[in-house]
């Protein structure tokens, strides 16, 4: 078992077994791609854009908040919070970030 309570694949990464990252990489990566089992839908939908999330994991280890807009290029802020490493998320908290607008660079 892992740090978040995840049993190892047999298809686990460098990052996963210890493996040396290839040269070049500075940052950890871990492909999850074809890891059904630890992908979870944390909000959806239909019809409606969600934007790419931010995401903190807090000094406990376990908790992970993600921000995302819905909708592109404006609209709300949805945050939502899991407590246990991503298994389980909370329903959207809303609060003062009703509206956003993204304005790209000149």
């Amino acid at each position: 078992m892992n740090q978040l309570g995840w049993a190892r694949h047999a298809g686990a990464t460098p990052l996963e077994t210890g493996e040396l990252m290839p040269r070049g990489y500075t940052i950890p990566v871990v492909d999850l791609s074809s890891d059904f089992e630890r992908q979870v839908v944390v909000d959806r939908e239909a019809g409606q854009y969600l934007g790419h999330p931010t995401t903190v994991l807090l000094d406990d280890n376990r908790s992970i908040l993600a921000v995302y807009p819905k909708g592109q290029g404006t609209g709300g802020i949805i945050m939502k919070r899991s407590d246990d490493g991503g298994i389980t998320w909370s329903h959207s908290a809303t609060g003062l970030w009703l509206i956003s607008s993204w304005l790209p660079n000149a």
